[in-house]
C-alpha cells in the first residue's frame, strides 16, 4: 500500500494536475465555444488504463542460521508489556534465548534490548512468553537482583524489576517496566 501511495504522489498526481483544469476555465471554455460547423470534429480517444502492480518490498526481518527463527529489531522505545503486544500483533513474540549462540545473535541487534522473560506472576520464577523450557540464562554478576540496591540508588524505595533485558555486554539484567528497544521473533521461516 505504502509504495501505491508512492507511486501516486510521486507519478501519477504531478502527471494528473498538470491535465485539469479549474472548473471556472472549463466553463468560460465551453460557453465560448463557436456554433457546430460541417467541419469533423476531433474525437477523443480513451487513454490506455494501467492497473497498479505491487512493487516487492524488503522483510527486514533477519534469519538466525543456528535455529532458522526470524528477527526483527523495533527501533521504537517500549515498555515491556508495550513491546510483548506489539510483537503480538504481528503474530510473533518478544524474542525468546534458548542457547549461547541465540543471546549473541540476538544481543548484537541492539545494545540494551527487551527479552522475552518475566517474573512478575512469582518473584524469582522467570518464565518465557512462549512458555519454553528455561534452559539456558546469561545472567550480569550479582543478577538478578529484583530492585536496585542502596548503594546506586539512594535511600528510595525500589522498584520491582519484573522484566528480562540485555545489556551492553550481551549479559541479562533484571529490570522495571521502562522504555526499550526490543526484539520480535517468529518461530520459523515462512
Amino acid at each position: 500500500m505504502r509504495a501505491y501511495s508512492i507511486l501516486l504522489t510521486s507519478f501519477l498526481l504531478p502527471f494528473l494536475a498538470g491535465c485539469t483544469m479549474p472548473m471556472t476555465a472549463a466553463t468560460a471554455t465551453a460557453t465560448a465555444r463557436p456554433p457546430a460547423t460541417s467541419t469533423p470534429e476531433a474525437t477523443a480517444t480513451a487513454l490506455p488504463t494501467t492497473t497498479p502492480t505491487a512493487i516487492p518490498t524488503h522483510d527486514p526481518r533477519v534469519t538466525n542460521p543456528e535455529n532458522q527463527h526470524l528477527y526483527l529489531l523495533v527501533r521504537v522505545p517500549m515498555g515491556w508489556h508495550e513491546a510483548e503486544n506489539y510483537c503480538s500483533s504481528l503474530g510473533a513474540h518478544l524474542a525468546t534465548i534458548q542457547s549461547a549462540a541465540e543471546n549473541q545473535f540476538v544481543s548484537r541487534m541492539s545494545e540494551a534490548l527487551w527479552l522475552g522473560a518475566t517474573d512478575e506472576s512469582q518473584e524469582g520464577a522467570w518464565s518465557w512468553v512462549t512458555g519454553e523450557s528455561w534452559n539456558y540464562s546469561d545472567w550480569y554478576p550479582g543478577e538478578p537482583n529484583n530492585c536496585c540496591p542502596a548503594r546506586y540508588c539512594g535511600p528510595q524505595e525500589c522498584t520491582p524489576e519484573s522484566y528480562l533485558s540485555t545489556d551492553p555486554t550481551s549479559q541479562w539484567n533484571d529490570m522495571p517496566d521502562e522504555q526499550l528497544y526490543f526484539v520480535c521473533e517468529w518461530e520459523r521461516s515462512p
